[in-house]
C-alpha cells in the first residue's frame, strides 16, 4: 500500500512538471495617441524590436479611438486585395501551440474593407499561407471581425522569424460597394501566445541584461550579470545603427550618448549567439 501512494505521488509530480507554460509573447494594445505604440508594448526575451505596421502601399497609420484606448488606424485600402494587409513580425523559438488574438473595425462614414484573411510567412524568403479557416469579416463594430485565439500552424512553432499579416481578401467594403482611397479601418488588441516547448529551458542570460536607469538622458549603464557579451547595438525604429561595441572586459559599461534625441530606441545585445533586445527610452 505505502508503495502504490509513493508511486501515486511521483506521477503526479511528474505531470505537473510537463505543464506547459502559456506566455505572451507579443501584444500592442496602443494605450497612448503616438506612433510609438506599434512598437510592441510587452513581450517575451526575444521580441523586444517587434512592430505592428502595414503593406502593400495602404496610407499612414495614426492612432484613433479604438476598443478601450486607442487602435491603430489607416487609409488607402482601394485595391488592396491580396496584397494590402496589416502585418507583425515575431520570434517563436522555443514555443509551440501559437495562437493569434485581434480586433478589427471599418466604419461607415469612410468604409474601410470588408473581408480579410489571416496569412502566415516564415522567414524572409518564405511564402504567404492561409492559415485554416482564416477568412473572416469585419464591420462597424470592434465583434464581428474579432479572433480570439486563433491557431497559427504547426509551421510556425520554435521559428527565429515569423510573419502574421491580416490581409484583405477581396475589394468590397462594409458598405457593400468597393473600397476607396479614402476608407478606413483600424486593428487593436492584437497579442500572440504560446507554449513553452518541453524540454526548452530558458536562457537564463536573458532576464538577467538590466538597463538603467531607463528612462535616461542618454547616459546609462547596461549590465550584463554574469556572462560578457559578444556584441552590442543601438539603433533607432527604423534599424539605423547608431552606437555599436564588440569586446568586453566588464560585466557593466557605462554608455554616453549625449546626442540622442528624446525617443524610443532598442539595444540588441548577443550573447552565446542568442540576441536580447531590449527598449531603450530617452527624456
Amino acid at each position: 500500500m505505502k508503495r502504490t501512494f509513493t508511486l501515486i505521488i511521483v506521477l503526479f509530480f511528474s505531470l505537473i512538471g510537463y505543464t506547459q507554460e502559456n506566455v505572451t509573447l507579443v501584444k500592442w494594445t496602443f494605450p497612448n495617441d503616438n506612433l510609438t505604440d506599434t512598437l510592441v508594448e510587452s513581450y517575451s526575451e526575444l521580441n523586444g524590436d517587434a512592430t505592428l505596421g502595414t503593406i502593400g502601399g495602404t496610407g499612414a497609420i495614426s492612432m484613433k479611438n479604438g476598443l478601450t484606448t486607442k487602435a491603430a488606424q489607416a487609409d488607402g485600402w482601394n485595391n488592396g486585395m491580396n496584397s494590402k494587409a496589416w502585418r507583425i513580425f515575431l520570434n517563436t523559438t522555443g514555443y509551440e501551440n501559437i495562437k493569434l488574438n485581434s480586433v478589427q473595425q471599418s466604419g461607415n462614414t469612410d468604409p474601410g474593407p470588408k473581408d480579410f484573411k489571416v496569412q502566415v510567412k516564415i522567414g524572409e524568403a518564405g511564402d504567404w499561407t492561409d492559415i485554416p479557416n482564416g477568412l473572416y469579416e469585419v464591420a462597424n463594430d470592434w465583434t464581428t471581425g474579432a479572433l480570439i485565439a486563433k491557431p497559427l500552424p504547426e509551421i510556425c512553432n520554435d521559428q527565429p522569424l515569423v510573419y502574421v499579416r491580416w490581409v484583405m481578401a477581396s475589394n468590397l467594403s462594409v458598405a457593400g460597394s468597393d473600397v476607396l482611397a479614402s476608407g478606413k479601418t483600424k486593428i487593436d488588441d492584437v497579442m500572440v501566445t504560446g507554449d513553452v516547448m518541453t524540454g526548452v529551458d530558458e536562457n537564463p542570460n536573458m532576464a538577467e541584461v538590466t538597463i538603467y536607469p531607463n528612462p535616461n538622458n542618454g547616459t546609462f549603464y547596461v549590465n550584463y550579470f554574469r556572462t560578457l557579451p559578444d556584441n552590442l547595438i543601438i539603433c533607432n525604429t527604423f534599424g539605423q545603427v547608431l552606437f555599436e561595441k564588440n569586446g568586453f572586459s566588464s560585466l557593466e559599461d557605462k554608455i554616453e550618448l549625449a546626442n540622442l534625441s528624446s525617443g524610443v530606441y532598442l539595444i540588441k545585445i548577443v550573447i552565446h549567439n542568442q540576441t536580447i533586445t531590449k527598449r531603450l527610452l530617452v527624456n
